[in-house]
């Protein structure tokens, strides 16, 4: 079985520190952890089967999945490789959103 590689986007990075910093401030230790090891389930699939989820838009070649009730990941999918492109926290507006991806 061929694994798709996962690489993260300089964006990809900088939102997934930032959730991770705003449930600190504002859930307990318990839902950062929840939230950690969501990702690294979510990754393993994608290493597997990267078309799991759904995609963004009909026609997209980005696809998305919810992380916890707050937080989206967005990636993309590149012959062997899944890009992820960013993790959008849904409190913010998303109108934001179509100038990130």
């Amino acid at each position: 079985m061929a694994y798709y590689k996962i690489i993260s986007s300089p964006l990809a990075n900088i939102s997934y520190l930032q959730n991770i910093e705003y449930l600190e401030k504002e859930w307990s230790e318990k839902e950062v952890i929840q939230f950690i090891e969501k990702v690294t389930q979510i990754i393993d699939i994608l290493k597997v089967n990267p078309q799991t989820f759904q995609k963004r838009y009909k026609d997209s070649s980005s696809y998305k999945v919810t992380i916890i009730k707050q937080i989206t990941l967005y990636y993309q999918i590149n012959k062997n490789t899944v890009e992820l492109l960013l993790f959008w926290s849904t409190y913010q507006n998303p109108e934001k959103l179509k100038n990130l991806i």
